[in-house]
């Protein structure tokens, strides 16, 4: 998958964006 980096980027945005959602602003 490395070669979508484009799409593994926007992946790992949502899933920060998830993230830092459940775990507020600690996360």
């Amino acid at each position: 998958m490395k070669e979508n980096k484009y799409d593994d980027n926007i992946f790992f945005q949502k899933y920060s964006q998830m993230s830092r959602s459940q775990k507020g602003l600690a996360g």
